[in-house]
Parts: structure tokens; C-alpha cells; sequence
């Protein structure tokens, strides 16, 4: 193995046909594409995730991640539809991705996946660090709505 620079790496992609005579190329899910994701979903995201507090106990692996997804695309298809366009290099194609044919669609999704996961691992370790960015923001605006303006108009917060 040898040490590359950053500008010198291939990042794994894969090609999806879509019909005889055109492939889609898309890549793993990155902080990046993360981001983009909360921007555009962020109070649907929150609910997906509430999902995956509630299963907790359930083995997770990224085939059983990608079924979860997969059933996430009927519940809440403008975010695996925006997720797929990102991870297409397509940030505003949403649209386009969802009037692709459904088996096409899980394609693509199946191979976001296995770009992003290589193991079980990478799934918990993705959750965890979830879970605490998420713990990390409650918090802090607990801590914030706990402050109140002070009522002499100094315009100084008070603990209230």
C-alpha cells in the first residue's frame, strides 16, 4: 500500500445501468452528503432516526440498513430520493431520481450503501456518532431555551 495525497485518491464509485445506453455513477454517503441531507430534511431525518432509537436492540448490519431504507423510501422518499442525487454528484436532481423505475431507484440505494458500510462496524460507529452529535445538541439547547432575557432591560441573559 502506499501513502497518496488527497488529490490523488480514486474514491469508490459504482455504475448503475438505468436503460441500454446510460449508467448513473454514484458514490458513498459522506459528511458532506450528510449535511446537504440535513439542510434539505432535517425534521424528517429526526424522525428516521427516532426510528432507529426505537430499534435499538435489532441487529444492524448493512443489509438490514439498506432494508431499512428501502422501507423509508415509501415513508420518506424525498430524502432517499435527494440522498441518491447527492450521492450521484446531483445535489438538485431529486426529482429526476424519483421518476426513475422503483427497481432502479433500489439499485442505486443498494449501492450507496455498500460504498458507505463496509462492515456492521461502520454502522454502529455512524450511529454512535450520531447519537452523540444528537445528545450534544439537546443539550445545548436545553441549556438554551433554559435562558431567559433579564427583565432589566440590560439585555443581558439571566438564568431563569
Amino acid at each position: 500500500m502506499t501513502v497518496s495525497k488527497l488529490s490523488e485518491l480514486a474514491l469508490p464509485t459504482k455504475r448503475v445501468r438505468v436503460n441500454d445506453t446510460q449508467e448513473l455513477e454514484v458514490g458513498g454517503i459522506s459528511f458532506h452528503t450528510l449535511a446537504q441531507l440535513f439542510n434539505q430534511h432535517g425534521p424528517t431525518l429526526a424522525l428516521i432516526y427516532g426510528q432507529f432509537v426505537e430499534a435499538k436492540g435489532a441487529q444492524l448490519t448493512p443489509q438490514s440498513f439498506a432494508n431499512i431504507l428501502r422501507v423509508a423510501m415509501t415513508d420518506f422518499s424525498e430524502v432517499v430520493h435527494s440522498g441518491i442525487a447527492i450521492a450521484c454528484g446531483e445535489p438538485d436532481g431529486a426529482k429526476t431520481v424519483a421518476r426513475l423505475p422503483l427497481p432502479i431507484q433500489a439499485e442505486l440505494l443498494e449501492a450507496v450503501v455498500e460504498l458507505t458500510f463496509q462492515s456492521e462496524a461502520d454502522v454502529k460507529k455512524l450511529i454512535e456518532i450520531v447519537t452523540r452529535g444528537m445528545v450534544g445538541t439537546a443539550s445545548a439547547m436545553t441549556a438554551l431555551t433554559a435562558k431567559t432575557p433579564s427583565s432589566n432591560g440590560a439585555g443581558s441573559f439571566a438564568n431563569g
